[in-house]
């Protein structure tokens, strides 16, 4: 039988659109997850490569974590100022008595004082406690100048009209129980008629109560 011309076209095109069909539709076995994708074997970079961190070094899963931080280390128990004026536990004696006679001396140690209270809360309310109670025994005749204090020792100066002045200071501080000293060194001298200075350092620690004659200070 003879078909139309028109016909067979309409047919071939029926014949051509059904295959195309059946080649586009993956059977459920060729579907493959994404996440079970092998590697690419012609690539062997590719193959191995580990996932990038955040911070473009490379790592895998299991990877131990990254180190904790250095700990801080222990806090110093003295100043490097007061530690200078300490020698066994207690105060050293010679050391002392050099820095207060010494103008120079003692001027570098109260400013070194200073600069470790002004980074140290515990030493800077030392000081402002220590203060306080040397300016209730003050009275009119007697200023204190420099004054601060370590975390152990305080160190300081006054000006009085007569050494007597200090000395009548320095009995009523030393009956200050609110304030104790646990070891006391200081040293007058007249600057000028009706002026002088005495200078002192003492121990505010239980733990430094006692004199010591390490040797010459350095």
């Amino acid at each position: 039988m003879k078909l139309h011309p028109a016909f067979v076209v309409f047919a071939a095109t029926l014949l051509v659109g059904c295959s195309d069909k059946a080649s586009q539709s993956p059977t459920p076995s060729s579907q493959v997850p994404a996440a079970q994708v092998a590697p690419d074997s012609k690539d062997p970079t590719k193959a191995n490569s580990a996932p990038a961190l955040a911070d473009g070094t490379s790592g895998t899963s299991g990877t131990a974590a990254a180190s904790a931080p250095p700990s801080a280390p222990p806090p110093l128990p003295y100043l490097p100022a007061e530690s200078k004026l300490l020698a066994d536990g207690g105060l050293a004696t010679e050391r002392a008595a050099t820095l207060l006679q010494s103008d120079k001396q003692f001027q570098q140690a109260a400013r070194l004082f200073d600069q470790g209270a002004a980074n140290n809360p515990e030493a800077h309310d030392l000081a402002a406690h220590y203060k306080a109670a040397i300016s209730r025994g003050l009275g009119d005749k007697a200023v204190l100048r420099d004054f601060s204090c370590g975390l152990s020792l305080c160190i300081g100066s006054m000006r009085t009209k007569s050494a007597d002045d200090y000395t009548a200071w320095s009995e009523r501080f030393a009956k200050d129980t609110g304030a104790p000293t646990y070891s006391f060194m200081e040293t007058t001298k007249k600057l000028s008629e009706g002026e002088y200075e005495s200078r002192f350092v003492f121990s505010t620690d239980p733990g430094a109560n006692s004199m010591s004659v390490p040797g010459k200070p350095r």
